[in-house]
């Protein structure tokens, strides 16, 4: 077995769990879970069949980890869908990352197909595990949101979604082709999970007003060109900042700054960390994302100028 060895099995396994259990980032009408009693459901089902079915998990996961070529995050959250569907009995996996090819025009990529068993019915499912970083804090606007990398934005990666990933399968050229492949799409959902990052600087009563500021927008597919969109007050949070951020941040809440240590990829899904490495110095390759040992605050440091609006050109 390839990648298991570099990690702990109990790491694979609580890092599925989260990817079910995590709350969503975005509240809106295409969640693949009616709430989140509805995914505890389904995590404890996956549960259940790993622990009683331990041998046929080792196959499946060995299965996927051999044919996982990258290191990004996107294709390790996808991963553990997969996985997930495959332990899962009520479910079936159809079809992954299938791309739509007509006439040697690519029409575009659906991450995944499954069969719902009990309903007998096939559902399209978009996949995305998302980090954004809030730079504005005077604008509700989810434009606002931007990745560490500053490559992405949460207003495109809805417009994507929602505008045309999920309408994929009801082109006349998607359904031909998928018709090729004995399969019509009953319904298309999305499930996004991730983790949204404040300003460090915020008071406690802004970091609330942020939040509870976009509870009573509501969302229609018309809308989402026009920015209507709802982020989940309960979703991930934690901050960020420069060291000089950082260091402000742990001395105003009483934090250990030597208990600190920074996150690899691999680490930012579940709570069970396999390379926690210590923070010994500020002097770092930006950005990386923090989480604290004992209160197990989340924070991302970046760099003096990583606000510079000459590197956010969209």
């Amino acid at each position: 077995m390839s990648d298991p060895k570099s990690y702990p099995i109990n790491k694979y396994i609580a890092d599925i769990l989260w990817c079910i259990n995590s709350p969503t980032l975005i509240i809106h009408d295409h969640d693949f879970f009616s709430d989140q009693q509805q995914a505890a459901l389904f995590s404890e089902q996956v549960k259940f069949q790993i622990e009683n079915n331990y041998q046929k998990f080792i196959i499946i996961l060995d299965k996927y980890l051999s044919n996982l070529k990258t290191k990004r995050l996107g294709d390790r959250f996808e991963l553990f869908w997969l996985i997930a569907f495959e332990v899962h009995p009520g479910f079936q996996v159809v079809e992954h990352n299938l791309q739509l090819v007509q006439n040697k025009v690519t029409l575009g990529e659906l991450d995944l197909i499954v069969k719902d068993l009990i309903h007998d019915k096939y559902i399209h499912i978009e996949l995305s595990c998302k980090y954004y970083l809030r730079v504005e804090q005077e604008s509700n606007h989810v434009g606002r949101w931007i990745g560490p990398g500053k490559k992405d934005f949460l207003d495109r990666k809805l417009k994507k979604t929602f505008n045309k990933q999920l309408l994929l399968p009801k082109l006349d050229a998607a359904k031909s082709i998928l018709n090729n492949k004995n399969l019509i799409v009953d319904d298309s959902k999305v499930i996004f999970r991730g983790r949204l990052f404040l300003p460090s600087s915020l008071t406690m009563a802004s970091r609330k007003d942020i939040l509870e500021s976009y509870r009573n927008r509501k969302t229609s597919e018309k809308q989402w060109l026009e920015g209507a969109y709802q982020i989940n007050e309960n979703c991930n949070l934690g901050y960020w900042g420069t060291a000089n951020c950082l260091k402000e941040f742990s001395r105003t809440n009483e934090l250990d700054i030597s208990e600190w240590h920074w996150l690899t990829k691999p680490d930012w899904f579940s709570d069970c960390v396999a390379n926690p490495k210590k923070l010994t110095k500020l002097d770092v390759l930006y950005p990386i994302q923090l989480k604290h040992n004992r209160t197990e605050d989340f924070f991302f440091l970046v760099e003096k100028d990583w606000l510079d609006h000459k590197l956010l050109k969209r």
